[in-house]
């Protein structure tokens, strides 16, 4: 359902269970998704978004394959 946007910049997912997370972050079709936290960030990571979000990526080496799909998953209140 959260796929059916025409828009992809960012998505967030909230669990305990990482398997879970993982598997959703890997389907959803966003740029950037946030595991258990509001603000997922990189400064030296790629931002950028999917579909009408926008074009290509700023930051990092990734910034070098703008026509690929990438996607920045951060977690947040890991403990291991």
């Amino acid at each position: 359902m959260a796929n059916k946007t025409e828009y992809g910049l960012a998505a967030y997912v909230f669990t305990n269970h990482l398997p879970t997370a993982v598997a959703a972050s890997e389907r959803l079709e966003f740029g950037i998704v946030g595991i258990n936290e509001w603000t997922p960030h990189g400064t030296e990571l790629p931002f950028g978004g999917w579909k009408s979000s926008g074009q290509g990526h700023e930051s990092g080496s990734e910034g070098l394959y703008e026509y690929l799909e990438k996607k920045l998953i951060s977690i947040g209140g890991l403990s291991l």
